[in-house]
């Protein structure tokens, strides 16, 4: 094979997010292995999850191995059946791994110019749930105690998650059964006079 052919059939595997040897993407497998990880954990099969998606249990074996790239739609799709944030199942991904999305794999040159910063707080799944509270609460000091609550009963971040945000959606049921509560004045009508 010419090396403006081989060049070419590289150019497009890659572009189609496929390795140069048109192996699975390891981003693809990377997001495969935590798609199973959570379903397994929630403790269903993959015939449950493909029933509850619309789809074969077959495309759900093919999505969990990387063999199937999985549309963002669908990953929505699953983040909901799965009760986690789409950013979950791209969590932990090691820096080779990152390093071989499609854009890496082109060799585009605007790619060394992109710095992708592990210090960035909204990488943090609990960070964005803190910064979504804040706004529906900006009493910082309330949302401040919840994630110390939180955290020290958790130090698992999903776990850290999930109370976080159920102890939020407890704290504002209550507040609003408050403000529907009557306030113990009598509030019936004077007896009519004779």
């Amino acid at each position: 094979m010419s090396s403006l052919t081989e060049s070419r059939t590289t150019t497009n595997l890659c572009s189609r997010g496929r390795t140069a040897d048109g192996a699975p993407n390891p981003i693809d497998i990377h997001i495969g292995r935590r798609i199973r990880t959570r379903r397994m954990t929630l403790g269903l099969s993959q015939e449950k999850l493909a029933e509850l998606l619309g789809i074969t249990f077959q495309q759900i074996q093919k999505y969990e191995k990387g063999i199937n790239r999985i549309s963002g739609s669908r990953l929505w799709d699953v983040s909901q059946v799965l009760r986690t944030e789409v950013g979950y199942f791209f969590e932990e991904m090691d820096k080779q791994t990152i390093n071989t999305s499609p854009m890496c794999l082109s060799r585009r040159p605007f790619r060394k110019e992109m710095k992708i910063s592990a210090a960035d707080p909204m990488k943090s799944t609990v960070n964005c749930l803190l910064v979504s509270l804040l706004e529906k609460n900006p009493n910082r000091s309330f949302v401040r105690n919840l994630y110390l609550l939180a955290a020290t009963a958790y130090p698992s971040a999903d776990r850290r998650y999930e109370t976080i945000a159920r102890l939020f959606d407890e704290a504002e049921i209550r507040k609003s059964r408050l403000k529907q509560a009557p306030s113990g004045k009598n509030t019936q009508p004077p007896a009519a006079s004779s």
